[in-house]
């Protein structure tokens, strides 16, 4: 994957991930974003395919993040590699905010690809993966519920977010820097 093409799709997978959460929280989200990265976070211990490389050496510790949070140059300085390598996949989600950055975490695989083994290119934005954001308990609980009754053959259709977000409101951001 060419650094442009990785640059842009970083920037797009950020204002995708910060729109998104906007429909779910209260939180006032800036446009302008700085990134806290989670590198390794996959299982590596599988035989590498194709063009994989590994680098066992951003391993960190549980629970420890490649600080300081950086901003989109940062961002691609740190993950793309030699020989135009990158990530398998990188979840993205937003975990804060203050009066003028979103702070979007991204937890990206071990393995690295020039692009034969990229995931999520169902998103147009391959390696990023757009999750939302932490769920509060309500939340978590109706998704269960509404979940469990379709099972039981309910003949209903899933709740929508905006159904969701009209039933119970939306919520303060769950801090998760997992």
């Amino acid at each position: 994957m060419l650094r442009d093409e990785f640059e842009n799709d970083l920037q797009e997978a950020t204002r995708r991930v910060i729109t998104f959460t906007r429909r779910f929280v209260i939180d006032e989200l800036p446009d302008q974003a700085l990134y806290l990265i989670r590198p390794n976070a996959s299982y590596d211990g599988r035989d590498l395919i194709g063009d994989e490389i590994a680098y066992p050496e951003d391993s960190l510790p549980d629970g420890q993040l490649h600080l300081p949070a950086t901003n989109a140059d940062g961002v691609v300085a740190y993950l793309w590699r030699r020989n135009c390598r990158v990530p398998n996949w990188i979840n993205v989600h937003v975990v804060g905010s203050d009066p003028q950055h979103t702070f979007v975490f991204l937890r990206s695989c071990g393995r690295f690809t020039a692009g034969e083994t990229l995931y999520h290119r169902h998103q147009g934005i391959p390696p990023f993966n757009v999750l939302g954001p932490g769920l509060p308990k309500a939340w978590s609980d109706a998704r269960q519920r509404d979940v469990v009754e379709r099972q039981r053959g309910a003949d209903k259709p899933s709740m929508t977010i905006e159904q969701m977000v009209e039933a119970l409101g939306k919520f303060p951001l769950v801090n998760q820097w997992w």
